[in-house]
């Protein structure tokens, strides 16, 4: 039942720390770090390419990604320094990130899941 495809990678070498969610028939990558810096990626599965994503405000590993409402949210994570409590969601529609409310504790390494329109992490 079903079968892999191979892609081209978005990135050479190792990545690590990354998240991942879809919006739109398209994948994000989110966060992480391949030693050079913090990269947002997208692949378009119907085209099998990749391209690169707006960047984040706060560059982060270790982070929680999930979509809901057409909507993309990056929780907390790790800055390089700090655990980070804050919650960053980007529009698509408008091409643009900004801040959400932010945590009542800072996590990393983290899961979310969205319910009914609600964010859970």
């Amino acid at each position: 039942p079903g079968h892999w495809d191979i892609v081209e990678p978005a990135f050479r070498g190792a990545k690590a720390a990354i998240a991942a969610t879809h919006c739109d028939d398209l994948i994000l990558v989110l966060g992480g770090s391949d030693g050079s810096g913090f990269r947002n990626t997208v692949f378009d599965p119907m085209l099998g390419a990749w391209q690169a994503a707006p960047a984040m405000p706060t560059a982060r590993t270790d982070l929680a990604a999930v979509t809901t409402g057409g909507k993309i949210f990056a929780i907390g994570g790790y800055d390089g320094s700090d655990v980070l409590n804050t919650v960053e969601v980007y529009d698509p529609a408008h091409g643009a990130w900004h801040a959400a409310t932010t945590m009542p504790t800072s996590r990393m390494s983290l899961a979310a899941t969205a319910i009914g329109g609600k964010v859970f992490a």
